[in-house]
């Protein structure tokens, strides 16, 4: 592969799209972790993309089905949603409903609560 058609990507095709009658709403990490603290199986994940249109700058965006929701990444993840995207093995796991996220909670001192939410991949077998 030559070094033009490897950078001239934009992104690989994710086989589930959202519904245009669709009940997806957004959330934040930290409302994931409220709504299900237990989720230690994780939720699948269908896609996902990049919002540049967002306050803090272009960050990612997680589509799961079960529940309908879009979960707001944290800027940390930006790259990393990117490289996933641009990666052909993992979109067909994807594809497949082989990644799952999970929401965490931890310490930290740049919050003024002493604590943060983050997020993290998980492969389904």
């Amino acid at each position: 592969m030559g070094i033009a058609s490897k950078y001239n990507k934009q992104g690989n095709k994710f086989d589930y799209v959202i519904p245009e009658d669709s009940n997806h709403v957004f959330v934040k990490a930290s409302e994931l972790f409220e709504t299900i603290p237990d989720n230690n199986d994780g939720i699948v994940v269908r896609a996902m993309y990049i919002n540049n249109k967002g306050k803090y700058g272009a960050h990612g965006v997680l589509v799961c089905s079960e529940p309908a929701i879009l979960i707001d990444c944290p800027n940390h993840m930006t790259d990393t949603i990117r490289d996933i995207m641009n990666d052909d093995e993992a979109v067909k796991q994807i594809n497949a409903g082989k990644l799952a996220v999970k929401a965490y909670k931890y310490d930290t001192k740049n919050a003024a609560s002493g604590f943060a939410y983050g997020l993290e991949f998980i492969d389904i077998d």
